[in-house]
């Protein structure tokens, strides 16, 4: 149904981390309010939700799209 899969916050970060590499991009991370993490990649920044239970597929698009990355690229 869906074109890509829901994954947890730490999958995301791996997979953000690798496209960084990828397409030779900064990416900077630092502690957000409670659990969340505020992530900047090239100068782009979200937050990303707290380390438990996997992130909504809406909310996944809606990173994506305030970091500049298509979400397919990391699906």
């Amino acid at each position: 149904m869906y074109d890509i899969h829901v994954m947890k916050a730490q999958e995301l970060i791996r997979r953000l981390k690798k496209y960084a590499r990828k397409n030779d991009l900064s990416l900077v991370m630092e502690p957000g309010q409670g659990d969340h993490v505020k992530i900047w990649l090239d100068g782009q920044m979200s937050v990303l939700p707290g380390k438990r239970g996997e992130i909504p597929l809406g909310t996944f698009r809606a990173i994506c799209k305030q970091l500049g990355v298509d979400h397919k690229e990391l699906s």
